[in-house]
């Protein structure tokens, strides 16, 4: 599912600048609204590394964050949605099987049903269970429906500490494990919901379960100098984040410390 988030971040870039492009005679001698738009970026990037483990910046559970979330981005501008996020608990099995879980509920479960295969494999590691309650507190989209307010699932993600501060000395963003199980997925692609995808009225609160894998991420890549970047493992305390291009948000899972 990792491809999802540069292929987003690529769409949006793209979506910037077909908007901004026409002001770039205005910014001839000087910096022009894109360039100025990245920057911004890169520097919001930064700080959300080299802070990141501040103790004001990670939340405890059952701590309540406020997340404007980027719905869409028609012709007249973006539209967003005020969240309300609050992570309650979390667990951590030996393995997926000791959760409960039906196997086809995963998202490898998901992929076998509708490509009517069975190539897609639940890894034999640990599994991480978190609960979260999701309100929306309001929004300016003036449409429902598919993609027009939905949200991504893989807004949230698994670090543990020990990845952040070698992040953080090293100068590299950590990568997350993204959910391999969430309770509230679609049905099917044909609805244009996919596994990803959810949908909350304004005033609607819903309670979520996200599940992850701390799986060994030089196993499939064979990437051995990024190892480091990636969690796979409890060591350290694990955290969740809230993601938008880079982590935002972090809450203690009170797991590993």
């Amino acid at each position: 599912m990792k491809w999802r988030k540069p292929l987003a971040a690529l769409l949006s870039a793209c979506l910037l600048l077909s908007c901004t492009s026409c002001s770039f005679v205005e910014n001839y001698f000087g910096v022009t609204q894109e360039e100025k738009q990245l920057q911004q970026q890169e520097e919001s990037r930064a700080s959300a590394l080299s802070s990141a483990l501040e103790p004001g910046n990670i939340k405890k559970l059952g701590e309540t964050i406020t997340y404007n979330h980027l719905d869409a981005w028609p012709d007249e501008g973006p539209t967003y949605s005020k969240l309300e996020i609050t992570v309650t608990g979390a667990q951590l099995f030996d393995s997926f099987a000791d959760s409960g879980i039906p196997a086809d509920e995963t998202y490898p479960g998901f992929l076998n049903e509708m490509l009517d295969t069975d190539e897609y494999t639940i890894p034999e590691t640990p599994f991480v269970l978190v609960d979260v309650t999701i309100k929306k507190v309001e929004s300016n989209s003036k449409q429902d429906g598919p993609y027009s307010n939905g949200i991504l699932c893989t807004i949230f993600g698994l670090y543990n500490r020990q990845q952040l501060e070698w992040c953080k000395e090293n100068d590299q963003q950590p990568m997350s494990q993204d959910p391999y199980y969430f309770s509230g997925h679609g049905e099917g692609f044909s609805d244009d919901q996919g596994y990803e995808f959810f949908w909350l009225d304004v005033g609607e609160e819903q309670n979520y379960q996200f599940g992850f894998f701390l799986k060994d991420p030089t196993e499939p890549l064979g990437r051995e100098s990024f190892a480091e970047t990636y969690v796979y493992s409890a060591d350290g305390g694990l955290l969740m984040g809230i993601i938008d291009n880079h982590p935002l948000y972090y809450v203690d899972l009170g797991i590993g410390n």
